[in-house]
């Protein structure tokens, strides 16, 4: 049976801190684990409980940032336009 690959997320805004964190990892940490993914991270979007706390949201590249309490209309629409921009295929269900 094959192996499924496994993803994580390499969080910095430093390009330099996420590649010495990835070279430092490796595809496969540990030999029981199977191989992990690290390219092609899906969009992220940060929820944040105030809305002075933005700054960190922006501060992480966040692809977009709701800020609680949530309007449903407009965190739909951010997560949409989110998903157009980076033209992640939809699954219906």
């Amino acid at each position: 049976m094959g192996e499924e690959s496994m993803r994580i997320l390499v969080f910095s805004h430093k390009p330099e801190v996420r590649e010495s964190i990835i070279n430092a990892i490796g595809r496969r940490p540990a030999a029981d684990l199977s191989r992990v993914e690290i390219t092609d991270c899906p969009p992220i979007v940060v929820s944040v409980r105030r809305k002075d706390d933005r700054w960190l949201a922006t501060w992480s590249q966040a692809d977009a940032v709701l800020v609680h309490p949530l309007d449903p209309l407009t965190a739909a629409e951010t997560v949409a336009d989110v998903l157009r921009a980076r033209r992640v295929p939809v699954v219906n269900g």
